[in-house]
């Protein structure tokens, strides 16, 4: 039998999914700079040193200091991996994301923390470059770090608390297993820096590292291979590095890939699998006026 609901009630109800909107808006509203600015920026300055350095400075993405937001010479394609977290192969995007550059200022609104600064990047992205993406699945060649036989040495703390970049591939052993017919999760983002690589002789590069942990070797190995590479190695703990490779045929040095095998114990092995994807449908190649 039914009862008809007094209108007090109705009322009450209306006014608290009210109260609820208003305080949801002003939370998404929280979630954007209160000033934002976007400048393009020549691809050259005519000085090598200049040059270098603010290709340094882009490595670094957008940074915060106090309440502000800079970023130097950044291309698009980085502004979207670090609003996203995902490496470069994890995102399908016009070529010209990732040649021309740009300058980043902003204002961070009152109460936001750095938390908050990958939403924030995701509202302007979509403001001044109009984006809008979607994401699916996508057979990819990649290179899949697996343990030979290991002979990197322990580090003196071997056995760190594991960290965002470790959980990520730990996901994605889970999901692509031994076989090279799975799928894999996108990465958590950006590791932590694993410093410079040296060179041991014309043409080839040396990396010593005395505590490392795979998802840093990854990163660093990323740097000289043809295609992305997925920690599936099960290792948690820190190794000792110390790596010598050839950077071209002609190097009195192994190729990085016999070096891996046979002076870390690890292997590259290619395969195909699914991996999750972001496709952008639209992109501005001028950003809105500031």
């Amino acid at each position: 039998m039914c009862h008809d609901v007094p209108a007090s009630v109705v009322i009450e109800k209306m006014i608290a999914t009210i109260l609820l909107s208003a305080a949801l808006l002003q939370s998404q509203k929280a979630l954007f700079f209160e000033v934002a600015s976007v400048r393009p920026c020549p691809a050259t300055t005519g000085s090598d040193y200049e040059d270098g350095r603010r290709a340094g400075m882009s490595r670094a993405g957008v940074k915060l200091t106090g309440t502000r937001a800079t970023g130097t010479w950044l291309t698009v394609k980085q502004l979207i991996g670090q609003a996203y977290t995902l490496k470069d192969h994890q995102m399908v995007l016009p070529a010209w994301t990732d040649k021309e550059h740009f300058d980043i200022a902003a204002t961070l609104p009152a109460g936001a923390t750095a938390a908050d600064l990958p939403v924030m990047l995701q509202g302007l992205l979509a403001e001044r470059f109009a984006l809008t993406s979607h994401r699916e699945e996508r057979e990819q060649a990649v290179l899949a770090l697996v343990v030979e036989k290991l002979k990197m040495p322990e580090a003196a703390d071997a056995t760190p608390p594991p960290s965002a970049a470790t959980e990520a591939n730990s996901k994605a052993r889970a999901e692509v297993g031994a076989s090279s017919g799975g799928s894999a999760g996108a990465s958590a983002g950006p590791v932590s820096a694993v410093g410079r690589v040296g060179t041991a002789a014309a043409g080839s590069a040396h990396i010593r590292r005395p505590s490392i942990d795979t998802a840093g070797i990854v990163e660093i190995l990323t740097r000289f291979a043809d295609l992305p590479i997925l920690d599936l190695t099960g290792l948690t703990g820190k190794y000792q590095m110390d790596l010598t490779f050839a950077l071209q045929d002609s190097a009195d040095a192994p190729s990085i890939y016999t070096a891996v095998k046979e002076q870390l114990g690890l292997k590259l092995d290619r395969r195909k699998i699914k991996m999750e994807v972001l496709v952008a449908d639209h992109l501005d190649q001028s950003p809105k006026e500031n």
